[in-house]
């Protein structure tokens, strides 16, 4: 069963968010993360990957990655 990770505001923290979560998920990949959209390890791997990053990647529908 996934554990949800659920920030409050992170407004500012977008970029640093994501590398957190490239890294959080190598450990937890069962894990989701929630801001208005629900964000698997597939989602940020996608994103991660994607140059230049979208500051705004955690306000977006992770289906348009």
């Amino acid at each position: 069963m996934p554990s949800y990770i659920i920030f409050e505001d992170i407004s500012g923290r977008e970029r640093l968010l994501l590398e957190f979560f490239r890294r959080y998920f190598k450990l937890f990949p069962e894990d989701v993360f929630m801001e208005e959209y629900f964000y698997t390890k597939d989602d940020i791997d996608k994103l991660y990957a994607k140059l230049p990053w979208n500051e705004l990647w955690a306000y977006e529908d992770p289906k348009t990655f």
